[in-house]
């Protein structure tokens, strides 16, 4: 399994470390979140990852994420939300996730 640490600071999200790109359609990659105090409070968080027109939402506990299968696409963006009440709600920053395109082979 490979790991993506991101660090989320007052509502951004922050890649610090480098990563190799994510092979597109490849869910072999975690995302390992280090959440400030404000989100560490939170059970129930939401990632919303964006590939070009497609949107996919995952609802998630803790800090750690299983990257869903993703269509060909350079870029996926993420975006995290919480599932709390509308009062306490928090709303990250939008990351962009740079992805290697799967590379079909003739056999």
């Amino acid at each position: 399994m490979n790991n993506i640490i991101i660090h989320e600071e007052n509502n951004n999200l922050i890649i610090k470390d480098d990563y190799s790109p994510l092979v597109c359609g490849n869910t072999n990659y975690t995302l390992e979140f280090v959440f400030g105090e404000d989100w560490q409070k939170t059970t129930n968080k939401i990632a919303v990852f964006f590939v070009g027109d497609q949107k996919t939402a995952v609802p998630f506990t803790g800090s750690l994420l299983s990257v869903p299968a993703l269509p060909n696409a350079q870029i996926m963006q993420l975006v995290l939300m919480t599932a709390e009440t509308e009062n306490t709600r928090l709303v990250s920053s939008v990351l962009d996730i740079n992805l290697k395109p799967t590379i079909l082979l003739e056999t």
